[in-house]
């Protein structure tokens, strides 16, 4: 027990209050509670004799210490330093203290503690019942002999023991029955440690015994071998032998080896291996053996785990099997990804055997079954789910090359099965079914290849049940009508399903399912190459216009699709739901108007968006529809795949004048609509004597003609039908949209019929004809009623205007010329021009030049120069 003073007592102060005080004051003992104190030994010394400071000198006193004990390291050990065991073969470094805690902690630089070359059974060993935390050690180089007792020639850890072993490194160690580096049968937590090139029958670096509990975390376990021997299981687990429960998270289990089974992980009949985040990659078995990676008898479950190319001659990447009486093997991957494993036999990927295995968006690809089946999968005699999980570009010698299901039971939701193979000569590339049922809902198998089946093949002895799937663009090397190149089977079809091609090695389908597709004409479902489009998994998107979009089946209880993207109203078919489509006509290709039989200015084109912006367009098609009768167009194309997210045709206007719209459709998308109208031809004869810009009613105004002469390059002719304007009748054009405006550099000619027989009517709205800087030669015609600043008949501003036998009457001008105002060129030649008003010049008002041949001028009125009035000479040309 300790004691404490409450108060120490203060120097005396005489002759105060204070003081007096003090001096009141008496010393107190208070107990505190029991405290535990660690003893600490340090090692001083890298020899082994036993002598003060050497480590087995601290590891006796800490086995006899009567409290928690802690062994640490002089400064010496601040540099890399070996400690060498020298005392024969059975005199390993033992931990004994049942009753107190024994921790060596070692230094931040690892001190390296030597088996002598194998001259140590054990180098160290936590025996039964003890409780030890071992930190910063390298094990190295043990050999344990013994081919009946336990093993673990760097570490052993006993029965009921507790150890935690941190940032250690273990190597170079040899057990001749289990546990090359560690052996544990009790209960370890092992965090950033490194196990490494050892050797055991059972578990070359590490075994977990029959009632052992292991923990890693942040560990690597590579470079080990379980090399052949004699008994059971002899050969199994390269890098970790499981005889109970281990559970490992962001572990590395990478090129380990087995003589027999389980090159990186051996997990023994009915025990449960656990993986989180964890690498096993390069691991393998000799040639005869089974489970690269993996070799399980009892429950692996595996969770966001990388298994990588393993080589094995069955179940590359894992192998998986009921032995004996035991059927409650499980294999449970989710979020895990097997690729690049090989077997030389079957079961590339995985194996499994007589068990239930489950994958969980996961992805199996590339992995390969050289002379066997199932290049990614082979289930046998078991059952399978597997769930929003990818198969992608896996092969086999033989049957199935991305999944071969004998006598199991499978379901397969929401899946893609993506370019696997069969063999030459083999059958289902995609998938082989043979014995029990395969149920297939929401999936995609496409750019499959075998020589019968490519996408689904089934034995006549098995079952294929198929809902909502998309079975197509998969190849069938046989060429016979029955080859089957999307689906070789009788099916069960429970609807929704889009096959490819459809021949007569298959049959069973329903009124629902998409089955029209011919080896010569197969159809197209519009899909995506695989890729990331959102979720754990690489899936095939549905591009715009698939005929998959919308057009599944009711599923009760499937409510997503292979990427967790909810199945909202009518389900696509295949293992991807389209989030749908934007069509957006671009700005000029609507409204616009062509003349009939011309080509539209401006192609009809369309950007093409997706909702889901990680959703591709491209390859996707647009369906354009124009009307079939009346006003129409011609199309360049009626369906046009998308590049680079437009979509487009160009239109030619038929021969029907008239409004009318074209439509943009795609499957997932609203319709995008063009406002077209095809016009009339522009004509330069004149057919109405209407003030009209119609394009549609089959006339030509006289509005119309002058526009026309104005876009058109070159001199022009405007004339008057017969018809219309030289019959009895005659015909007055009234303005209602302002002068009649001409601009064409090049002579504009109006011929009318005779200017008694034709009248240009302004109503007092406004000037009838206005000649800006154009040259305009007019005859044959009135003009009449105009009213303007200046020129009310006529201006002619800065032109040159030819008038022969023209009438100019009746107009007004607030300021020159009623009849004409002119500032350019001007030549009149048999022109009447009377009873017009102005305030300048009544008749003409010239600020130009003039000629004059034949002109009457009178009856007009101005308070100047009521007939003409000229800043300049006017010319008067001889008649």
């Amino acid at each position: 027990m300790s004691f404490h003073l409450a108060q120490n007592p203060p120097k005396a102060v005489r002759g105060t209050l204070e003081g007096r005080q003090r001096r009141r004051q008496r010393p107190t003992l208070m107990a505190l509670e029991e405290r535990q104190l660690l003893s600490l030994f340090t090692v001083t010394k890298t020899t082994d004799d036993g002598s003060d400071g050497t480590l087995r000198w601290a590891v006796g006193q800490a086995n006899a210490a009567s409290e928690s004990s802690t062994i640490e390291f002089s400064p010496l050990f601040n540099t890399p330093q070996t400690i060498t065991l020298t005392q024969g073969r059975t005199s390993g470094l033992e931990l004994t203290n049942q009753s107190w805690s024994e921790t060596i902690q070692g230094p931040m630089v690892k001190v390296r503690v030597s088996g002598n070359d194998g001259n140590v059974n054990n180098v160290l060993s936590v025996l039964t019942g003890v409780t030890a935390s071992i930190s910063n050690l390298e094990i190295t180089d043990g050999y344990d002999p013994d081919f009946v007792a336990y093993g673990g020639a760097g570490l052993f850890i006993g029965f009921s023991a507790t150890a935690t072993v941190t940032n250690c490194d273990f190597s170079n160690n040899v057990a001749q029955n289990a546990g090359g580096s560690i052996l544990n049968l009790g209960t370890a937590a092992l965090t950033g440690c490194t196990i490494s090139n050892s050797q055991s029958p059972h578990g070359g670096g590490i075994a977990n015994g029959s009632g052992g509990k292991l923990t890693m975390t942040n560990c690597t376990i590579s470079g080990n071998l379980a090399m052949d021997s004699v008994g059971p299981n002899a050969g199994g687990g390269g890098g970790l032998y499981n005889g109970n429960v281990a559970d490992l998270t962001n572990c590395i289990i990478e090129r380990n080896s087995a003589a027999e089974k389980g090159g990186g992980v051996f997990n023994v009949l009915a025990k449960t291996v656990n993986m989180t985040a964890c690498t096993i990659s390069g691991n393998g078995t000799a040639s005869d053996g089974d489970g690269g990676g993996f070799y399980s008898e009892g429950t692996l479950n595996l969770q966001g785990c990388t298994i990588s190319n393993n080589s094995a001659n069955r179940g590359a990447g894992a192998f998986s099997v009921a032995e004996g009486e035991y059927i409650g093997g499980v294999l449970n991957l989710t979020d895990c990804t097997v690729s690049g494993n090989t077997s030389s036999a079957s079961g590339g990927g995985l194996y499994s055997g007589g068990i239930s295995v489950s994958l969980v968006n996961c992805t199996v690809s590339g992995n390969e079954a050289r002379s066997g089946g199932g290049g990614g999968l082979l289930s046998s005699h078991g059952t399978a789910t597997l769930t929003s999980s990818t198969f992608s570009g896996n092969t086999a010698g033989q049957y199935g090359g991305g999944l071969y299901n004998y006598y199991c039971t499978a379901t397969i939701t929401n899946c893609t099965v993506f370019k696997n193979s069969a063999g030459p000569g083999y059958y289902g590339g995609g998938l082989y079914n043979d014995g029990y049922s395969a149920t297939l809902v929401f999936c995609t198998f496409s750019q499959n290849s075998a020589t019968y089946g490519g996408g689904v093949y089934n034995y006549h002895t098995g079952t294929v049940n198929l809902q909502n799937n998309i079975v197509a663009g998969n190849t069938a090397s046989n060429q016979g009508s029955d080859a089957g190149p999307d689906v070789y089977a009788t099916v069960s079809s429970l609807g929704g399903n889009l096959i490819g091609v459809v021949d007569s090695g298959s049959d069973g389908w329903q009124s629902s399912d998409f089955t029209t597709g011919t080896r010569t004409n197969p159809l197209n479902p519009r899909l995506a190459t695989l890729g990331n489009y959102g979720g754990p998994t690489q899936t095939m998107a549905l591009l715009p216009g698939s005929p998959a979009i919308g057009n599944g089946v009711p599923v009760g209880k499937i409510l997503t699709d292979q990427r967790g993207q909810g199945r909202s109203g009518r389900s696509d078919i295949g293992a991807f739901q389209s989030g749908g489509f934007i069509l957006t006509p671009v700005a000029g290709s609507s409204p616009q108007s062509a003349v009939v039989g011309k080509e539209f200015a401006h192609p009809l084109i369309v950007t093409v968006k997706a909702n889901n912006p990680v959703e591709p367009v491209d390859g996707g098609v647009v369906l354009f529809v124009a009307p079939a009768a009346g006003a129409s167009a011609t199309l360049s194309a009626a369906t046009v795949i998308i590049a680079n997210g437009q979509a487009g045709a160009t239109a030619i206007a038929n021969a029907t004048r008239g409004a009318y719209t074209v439509t943009a459709t795609a499957a997932g998308a609203a319709s995008a609509r063009f406002a077209l109208a095809n016009s009339e031809a522009p004509s330069l004869v004149v057919t109405d004597y209407q003030d009209v810009v119609d394009a549609f009613d089959g006339l030509t105004s006289l509005r119309e003609a002058i526009a026309y002469a104005n876009s058109h390059p070159g001199p022009d002719t405007i004339t008057f039908t017969p018809a219309d304007f030289f019959g009895k009748s005659l015909r007055t054009i009234r303005l209602l949209a302002g002068p009649l405006v001409l601009t064409d550099p090049a002579t504009t000619t109006i011929h009318g019929p005779r200017a008694r027989r034709l009248t240009i009517k302004g109503d007092g709205r406004s000037r009838v004809f206005d000649v800006q800087a154009g040259s305009a030669a007019l005859s044959g015609l009135t003009i009449a009623g105009g009213r303007a600043d200046h020129g009310g008949g006529l201006r002619n501003d800065g032109g040159t205007l030819v008038l022969s036998g023209v009438i100019i009457r009746n107009n007004s001008a607030r300021g020159f010329g009623g009849g004409l105002f002119n500032t350019g060129r001007a030549r009149l030649t048999n022109v009447i021009i009377g009873g017009n008003h102005a305030r300048v010049g009544g008749g003409i008002a010239n600020l130009g030049k003039l000629a004059l041949a034949r002109v009457t001028i009178g009856h007009n009125f101005s308070p100047v120069a009521r007939g003409l009035f000229s800043r300049r000479a006017a010319t008067l040309l001889p008649r």
